[in-house]
């Protein structure tokens, strides 16, 4: 039985494709980590030479902007006499069980 012979010349370029493909595709992968990691390397170094030119305390602490001052005011409520519902002065109806005040 013989094979004709461009189904052998096929197969064996098939094959030697498959087999740079791998090749390449290992070769890449381990470029590529290497690549990464020394980046990774790269910029670890940086932070640490801005933590350390800092010189503000407060990034420390987290304190950056300190207490908001917000100004307070103070509501005043009637309770509900049904429910004992705390309700805004000044409401017509209960915001609980709906009863008139």
């Amino acid at each position: 039985m013989n094979f004709p012979i461009f189904l052998v010349v096929g197969a064996a370029l098939c094959l030697g494709a498959i087999i740079l493909t791998t090749f390449l595709i290992i070769l890449v992968m381990r470029r590529g980590s290497r690549v990464i990691s020394q980046g990774v390397q790269k910029l670890g170094d940086e932070s640490q030479s801005q933590a350390s030119a800092s010189t503000d305390p407060r990034w420390a602490q987290g304190d950056l902007k300190g207490k908001p001052n917000l100004p307070t005011m103070e509501v005043v409520t009637d309770p509900c006499p049904a429910c004992g519902g705390e309700n805004p002065r000044g409401a017509a109806v209960c915001g609980f069980c709906g009863r008139k005040l």
